[in-house]
């Protein structure tokens, strides 16, 4: 009887299906460490006065220098209520995050305690990531200044740019990173 059961259970375990390349959602004992894999480029263009054009992904460090390498993160780890993104230079950085529909990951903005969206799971195995960078020039009669800016997951340059702000150009870049 117990060498049937020993049979049994052998049995069951090598037909489960083994996706080993699976992202589970994280225990505090096992945290998912991801490895970034690859980026795209989804815009980057200038919008100067209601206008917009495109720019040469040849022009990225003629903008942001080295900006983007500095704050894409070369790995995550995600536990299960927090995130660590390890970036170049052994520099990380820490949230506490939350899961939403098993897929969505969240991170919580200490300064007005809301969560803000950075990543997902896009299949059982990619996480994605997006990045946006700025740099915003404002020319007018008594002062000119410029703002740099660079965020997790901020989707439109929509509230970047103030109406009465004509004199003003934005150099917009979107990238969303892969990882495994």
């Amino acid at each position: 009887m117990a060498l049937q059961a020993v049979f049994i259970m052998a049995v069951a375990v090598s037909c489960k299906d083994k996706d080993e390349d699976t992202i589970p959602v994280p225990t505090n004992e096992d945290p998912v460490h991801l490895k970034f894999d690859t980026k795209n480029v989804v815009a980057f263009q200038v919008i100067s006065s209601g206008n917009s054009s495109d720019l040469n992904e040849s022009e990225l460090e003629t903008h942001f220098g080295n900006r983007v390498a500095l704050f894409i993160p070369t790995e995550i780890i995600i536990k299960k209520d927090s995130l660590i993104l390890l970036k170049e230079n052994d520099l990380q950085e820490g949230y506490q995050a939350k899961w939403e529909n098993d897929n969505q990951l969240y991170i919580l903005n200490e300064g007005d305690n809301s969560w803000t969206f950075i990543g997902e799971k896009t299949n059982t195995t990619s996480f994605h990531m997006k990045f946006a960078f700025y740099s915003k020039r404002v020319t007018g009669i008594s002062r000119n200044y410029v703002v740099l800016g660079n965020e997790y997951a901020l989707d439109n340059h929509d509230e970047l740019m103030a109406a009465d702000e004509t004199q003003s150009s934005l150099v917009w870049l979107k990238i969303e990173a892969v990882y495994h």
